[in-house]
């Protein structure tokens, strides 16, 4: 449900959105009803504030699969939601974005989201765009921070992306390419691998790291369109050799898995504001 028609507030256009579904947090509230977004955006302009719980910057709502999914080309793409603090300056043609968050909901990290809590730094996101047309192209990076128990010292992990959209009269194209670690929370092969036996009491910790790239093409002509989605996703490990392997567990998302690859082709017919639609997905690790 979009909220517009608001009343001004300190001298910005004011609009909100509260979106919800019934796929529940996990397998076993299926059906439960669930909060996705919730939040208000004050408009200057040129300048924008929004408050509230929308998609990570790292998902980029400018750039994500057009696909029938629900996953919306996860684990190659980016896929969370979050509470947050975005500002966007919007300078010309340029976007240049800040966004101070945090991780909850359905995409937390393995484990749940009490490392990242405790760690009592928030996720910090910079983002950069360049508009041209109905084109961009864009850069960003995220920062974050966990501490699995509270005997440890927090580790920090990040991760930097680079996008793109390029629309012609009659096809699109986009793609995006992901290098970063400890991106569970962003349903994305990575975690952490730490020392010991327990999680509770490690005082090690190696962030895993992954790079990850999708890349899209799509028609947009009415009432049939077609479209095509290839994406590969590679676990790198550790950024270096652990001395005693055999010594490390792991709190991460497939962490056994080398590699992992998708082709998704689709047809769709549009009527009106309904599109019926067929895919196929192959994938293959």
């Amino acid at each position: 449900m979009r909220l517009t028609d608001l009343p001004d507030a300190l001298g910005a256009t004011t609009t909100g959105m509260v979106e919800t579904d019934f796929f529940g947090h996990a397998n076993t509230t299926i059906s439960n009803l669930r909060l996705r977004r919730a939040f208000v955006n004050l408009d200057w302009g040129n300048r924008e504030l929004l408050v509230g719980q929308d998609w990570s910057p790292m998902f980029t709502v400018a750039v994500f699969p057009q696909g029938i999914a629900t996953t919306f080309g996860a684990p190659f793409q980016p896929f969370a939601r979050q509470p947050q603090i975005r500002f966007t300056w919007k300078p010309e043609n340029l976007r240049l974005i800040g966004v101070t968050g945090w991780q909850r909901d359905a995409f937390a990290d393995i484990g749940g989201t009490k490392a990242q809590f405790d760690s009592e730094l928030p996720i910090l996101h910079l983002h950069a765009q360049y508009l041209f047309g109905n084109s961009l192209i864009g850069v960003g990076a995220q920062q974050k921070w966990a501490r699995p128990n509270l005997e440890a010292d927090r580790f920090g992990s990040g991760a930097v992306q680079g996008y793109l959209r390029l629309v012609g009269s009659a096809v699109q194209f986009r793609a995006k390419a992901t290098y970063g670690s400890n991106l569970a929370d962003h349903l994305m092969l990575s975690g952490y691998a730490f020392e010991g036996e327990e999680r509770a009491t490690a005082t090690t910790f190696e962030p895993l790291y992954l790079i990850s790239t999708w890349a899209e093409i799509l028609t947009t002509s009415r009432p049939v369109s077609v479209g095509l989605l290839g994406g590969y996703t590679e676990n790198l490990g550790t950024s270096d050799d652990l001395a005693t392997p055999e010594a490390f567990n792991f709190n991460a998302r497939t962490p056994d898995m080398a590699y992992q690859w998708r082709v998704a082709p689709r047809i769709e017919y549009h009527t009106g504001p309904l599109r019926l639609g067929f895919e196929l997905e192959v994938t293959s690790a």
